[in-house]
């Protein structure tokens, strides 16, 4: 149903456990979400990676949304190699921190 490739899919489900809204985000390669929030301002921010955007391989990419599910932002974060974000969380400043394994950076194959 999107661009191509795997995508993100984002649903949110009423009280019932019937959707209320869905969402997802893609490019043409592969990408997947791994973590998710609810931001303080009612939106999500999701986490993951992309190999549809960025540098190379796979990317981390942080994807901020409105109540609604519909994008505000994405970033993407990592070198030429395999960078994948697992976990995120809203901080007091109102920033974001993640979590990740990387191939790009660090001292052997695969670092936090």
């Amino acid at each position: 149903m999107g661009a191509g490739g795997q995508e993100v899919l984002l649903i949110k489900r009423n009280s019932d456990g019937g959707p209320s809204w869905w969402n997802y985000f893609g490019g043409s390669g592969d990408d997947c979400g791994y973590g998710i929030q609810q931001t303080t301002d009612a939106g999500y921010i999701i986490v993951g990676y992309t190999a549809s955007y960025g540098e190379g391989g796979k990317d981390i990419w942080l994807i901020k949304t409105d109540t609604g599910g519909d994008t505000l932002w994405t970033r993407t974060f990592g070198g030429p190699y395999s960078d994948e974000g697992h976990l995120v969380k809203q901080t007091a400043d109102g920033g974001y921190i993640i979590v990740d394994s990387t191939y790009s950076y660090g001292a052997g194959i695969s670092d936090v």
